[in-house]
């Protein structure tokens, strides 16, 4: 919000001298006369004096007032939208490069940040999947997965088996870690071989219907969305992860914009 000047109210104090003069001159040159005249007819000439000499001071001054006081509640009310606009919570999804964490058999663990972009605590902040979608090499054509309607991700700075691990959570102003994507892993198959994929950390308690494993070759697309129940217009920025089979690369909706590589695993 823009500060307010230290001599606002010596500014308000010389304006309202300035008025009150500027409407003692009109009042002069266009009333003054003709309430002479008014008065005289029914008080007499000294009276009629008096009473106009004081009306030329508490007219105008008492105009002046209004003036300055609708300016005040003006500005006034103009800074407090700006304050309170400028002080809503505001949440921010982003990529979190420098918390990825490198493991020897080339596989990583990535996060984002939660970022909240206000001045004051975030209650209940979550982030949660919005839309997971696959599509095939040389395919234009988006399928879904076993992601199919919205699930809570983990927060990477609360501990495992901690109830808020995949719930809401108070978020300070400044950011927290979200955990996002590692890989690539060795998973064991039900016949005991071993096969080659990429996993999302999201609540355990979807597993049941939603595998959160991801093996086939082509791209993947992941909407999410931090969100609160205080913070309008929440964040809901969209990652894609390119899969080989062998090695993934992350990107943002910008093509061209790499943000991790990981890989290659041997079998």
């Amino acid at each position: 919000m823009r500060k307010r000047s230290e001599y606002f109210e010596l500014t308000l104090l010389v304006a309202g001298f300035g008025l009150a003069w500027l409407f003692k001159t009109i009042f002069e040159g266009l009333f003054y006369s003709t309430i002479i005249k008014f008065l005289e007819s029914r008080f007499g000439l000294m009276e009629a004096d008096v009473i106009a000499k004081f009306s030329a001071i508490a007219v105008p001054s008492a105009a002046s007032f209004v003036v300055i006081w609708a300016i005040y509640r003006f500005i006034e009310k103009n800074l407090r939208q700006e304050f309170a606009l400028e002080n809503r919570p505001r949440l921010k999804l982003s990529y979190a490069p420098e918390k990825t964490l490198k493991h020897s058999n080339g596989s990583k663990q990535t996060f984002l940040y939660a970022i909240n972009e206000g001045t004051s605590d975030v209650s209940d902040a979550q982030v949660k999947i919005e839309e997971a979608q696959y599509r095939k090499d040389g395919s234009d054509k988006w399928e879904g997965t076993s992601i199919v309607s919205r699930t809570n991700m983990s927060w990477g700075h609360v501990p495992d088996g901690d109830p808020q691990k995949y719930s809401t959570v108070a978020l300070a102003p400044g950011s927290e870690v979200v955990d996002f994507i590692s890989g690539p892993h060795n998973f064991q198959q039900q016949d005991g071989q071993t096969r080659l994929g990429f996993l999302i950390r999201i609540d355990p308690r979807h597993w049941r219907n939603v595998n959160p494993a991801f093996f086939e070759t082509g791209t993947y697309k992941f909407a999410m969305q931090a969100s609160a129940s205080d913070v309008e217009n929440p964040a809901k920025p969209t990652l894609f992860v390119d899969w080989d089979g062998k090695s993934l690369v992350i990107r943002s909706d910008n093509p061209s914009e790499v943000l991790e590589t990981a890989g290659v695993l041997e079998v």
